[in-house]
């Protein structure tokens, strides 16, 4: 089929136009409906009654008669031409794809110059186009006259009818030519193609067609080929579902379906020498003009690639065991950090079992909340201009709650375009190697604290011990000998003596406890323990020792206080703080140790108004390897081993220490045990109560009253009279004890 283009001129109104037309064989028309037009046209002229009937083809520089009816008068023969470009009646016709009738060319101005009709004595005319079924024109249907015709309704209807009868003649001859184009194109690519074309009769169970390639692929000839069944190119587990197959296509064949379904499969097949190889087909099921049931197929070879597919399946398989079972966290991920591969150290990371829960997602969608965007952007600097990480340690929290410390080498992926496309990440966990360093320093910082223990142990040893009991044994030695001594004397060496063997046994005990307590071998027994008589008492072991500088001592406690602690260990902790407070307060000064509630714990604080300290000092007082060592008010000197053992002795029994301390204003020092709630009852008697001057030791029970409501919601120990709980007592300087205070009711 050839397509090309004619000009036509119009005349009405003038104009020239280039119009589309469609090459096809004379000969090919004229067999197939040469003479049912020649009949249609002798029927036209005899119905119209008149001289002329024409079919006119247009060809690129003429116009044809393709066919002339046979009447009588007629000018016009088959095949004979006329150039364009003249104005005949045809060419407007053509040109504006519109009717044309013209009862007397003689009588009309537009018409009766340079018509050649006009010199065949024809003067009348009446014509439609006839075009292909794609727009392409062929030419025109027209009658003519050799008088003036007006052309009746019948005329015009008989022509109108033949020219849809012309143009349903040209559809088929046109979708003819179309298919036989197809056909022979189709012939031409299948007995082209590297790929096999067959088709199989399902009804007939019979192969009816193979294209030549047959003998490249399997080495059979065409005629061989035909004679051959399943069976016979197909091994038996491939033939049973072959048939399966084709049972199935068959039951849900539809013949009336305008797209019917394609079938792919790729089975193994047997060539003429007898060996396996891998082919491909699609197939579609039609309908024969028996209806028969028939496979359209196309076979291609698909060994290479299906071989090649096993081998890198076999070695995905080979790599993926082998990166499952590397140690160290292995991941891909893509373009925008979503993880494509996790091998199985990678998930133990995450704490997820599944790799399907891992693919398509990101670091902030996978790890904790403090880590997830430190490591997401630490993918996209990987993929951006920064590049690759090396052995970058870091550290995050997984989903257990656990820190992990890792090794992190992370390099970008390009494609083929030389684009990043995503990394390829490699961890190295090295969490227990990490806690094998930190348990190391720990031991190395302990080792250090040991040894520094040790020091200050043979320090104390070397000085602190060994002066007091010097002086002891010197003062002994000079009481024991000859020489007279007068009384006072005597008196205020005993005094000395007395001190001196006091502050040595102290210094023994802390010693001792200290020593317990670094070994291991210190335990405590955590009870219930009365705050309020704790304090009481270590205050008026130390009165003595108050007394002898004049220092106001005032003690502030609710007899209701309850401690959960271990009660030796509390006695020394009041105990020394108490002792370094008279230690540093100069004479005539003031010492206050308070207790109170303070949330679930209770606050015990010892302050007081002595020299204070400077923050160096604050800083270095509860570190063993401190050489700190201050001289009191009156020269007294300590160890510096009893604030570490306070220290120690507060978070061993659950509570903190805290110090607050200004030269020349004193310092305080506070420390906190757990509460233990008590309930108390007031009794008639006591319901009221004296404060006593600052003079004096002072201790305050505050009574706690409870509500009923408390009292049933909560439960509580068994009740504590008031008669129990408030003994006040004070102290003068003068007394150097501590006396009851009697109370007697207002009068």
């Amino acid at each position: 089929m050839k397509e090309g283009f004619s000009n036509v001129q119009i005349r009405e109104p003038l104009d020239w136009k280039q119009v589309k037309i469609f090459a096809f064989e004379n000969s090919e028309i004229r067999e197939s409906v040469g003479s049912k037009w020649q009949d249609w046209l002798d029927l036209i002229a005899k119905i119209a009654n008149i001289p002329t009937a024409l079919i006119m083809k247009l060809n690129e520089e003429t116009i044809e008669v393709f066919t002339s009816s046979n009447t009588e008068g007629n000018p016009f023969k088959a095949g004979q031409q006329e150039k364009l470009d003249q104005g005949l009646f045809c060419e407007t016709v053509i040109g504006t794809q519109k009717p044309l009738m013209v009862p007397n060319a003689t009588k009309n101005a537009v018409w009766n110059v340079n018509n050649p009709v006009l010199d065949m004595n024809l003067v009348s005319y009446l014509g439609l186009p006839v075009n292909w079924p794609d727009g392409e024109v062929f030419g025109t249907i027209c009658i003519l006259d050799n008088k003036e015709n007006h052309f009746n309704q019948i005329s015009k209807d008989a022509i109108g009818t033949f020219k849809q009868s012309i143009e349903t003649d040209l559809e088929l001859l046109r979708s003819k030519q179309i298919l036989r184009e197809s056909e022979e194109k189709y012939r031409l690519i299948t007995e082209n193609l590297s790929d096999v074309v067959w088709v199989y009769n399902a009804t007939r169970q019979s192969f009816t067609y193979f294209s030549p390639s047959i003998t490249q692929i399997k080495g059979f000839s065409v005629e061989e080929a035909l004679q051959k069944s399943l069976v016979d190119f197909h091994p038996p587990e491939t033939v049973t579902f072959l048939k399966q197959a084709i049972a199935d296509a068959v039951a849900e064949f539809d013949v009336n379906s305008v797209e019917p379904k394609t079938y792919y499969y790729e089975v193994q097949a047997i060539s003429k020498d007898g060996s396996l190889a891998w082919e491909a087909f699609k197939a579609r099921l039609r309908s024969n003009q028996e209806g028969e049931i028939e496979i359209l197929g196309i076979s291609r070879s698909t060994d290479q690639r299906k071989k090649a597919e096993i081998a890198i399946l076999r070695d995905q398989i080979l790599l993926r065991t082998l990166i499952n079972n590397i140690p160290n966290p292995i991941y891909i991920k893509d373009r925008e950090g979503r993880k494509i591969l996790a091998n199985a150290a990678d998930l133990e990371v995450m704490s997820i079992s599944s790799e399907l829960e891992v693919i398509g997602k990101t670091d902030l969608e996978l790890y904790h909340e403090d880590d997830k965007q430190d490591g997401f952007n630490q993918d996209m600097q990987v993929m951006g201009k920064e590049g690759s990480i090396i052995n970058q340690e870091v550290f995050f929290t997984d989903k257990k709650g656990e820190v992990c410390w890792m090794l992190i080498t992370k390099v970008p992926l390009f494609d083929e375009q030389g684009n990043v496309s995503g990394l390829v990440g490699i961890n190295h966990n090295i969490t227990k190697q990490k806690k094998t360093e930190m348990e190391l320093a720990q031991l190395a910082e302990e080792l250090k604290k040991t040894n520094a223990m040790k020091d200050k142990l043979f320090s104390i040893i070397a000085h602190d011990l060994r002066s007091p009991l010097s002086s002891i044994s010197m003062s002994l030695d000079l009481m024991t000998s000859n020489i007279e001594i007068d009384d006072d004397l005597k008196s205020e060496m005993m005094k000395d003596l007395k001190k001196s063997t006091t502050n040595t046994l102290n210094l023994l005990d802390n010693l001792l406890n200290w020593a317990r307590s670094q070994t291991g071998t210190l335990n405590l027994h955590p009870e219930e323990l009365n705050i309020s008589n704790l304090i009481s008492q270590s205050v008026e072991l130390l009165a003595s020792n108050a007394n002898q500088k004049s220092i106001t001592v005032v003690v502030k406690a609710d007899y209701s206080l309850r401690a959960f602690a271990d009660l030796e260990s509390v006695k020394l902790i009041i105990r020394n703080l108490f002792s370094n407070a008279i230690k540093f307060t100069p004479n005539n000064g003031f010492i206050s140790v308070m207790a109170c509630e303070n949330g679930n714990m209770i606050e015990v604080a010892v302050q007081d108004t002595g020299i204070g300290m400077k923050k160096e000092m604050v800083g270095n007082l509860f570190k063993i390897n401190s050489s700190m060592t201050t001289y009191g008010t009156n020269h007294e000197k300590g160890s510096g081993i009893g604030l570490i053992l306070v220290r120690d002795f507060v978070e061993r029994n659950g509570g903190t220490i805290n110090v607050e301390s200004k030269i020349g204003k004193g310092s305080k020092f506070a420390f906190t045990l757990p509460k233990i709630a008590v309930r108390v009852e007031l009794a008639p008697s006591c319901s009221w109560f004296r404060w006593l001057p600052l003079s004096m030791l002072l201790i305050k029970a505050v009574p706690l009253f409870l509500s009923e409501s408390y009292k049933e919601e909560v439960g509580a120990p068994p009740a504590i009279s008031v008669d129990d709980l408030i003994t006040p007592f004070f102290m003068t300087p003068e007394s150097h004890s501590f006396s009851p205070l009697i109370n007697t009711p207002p009068v």
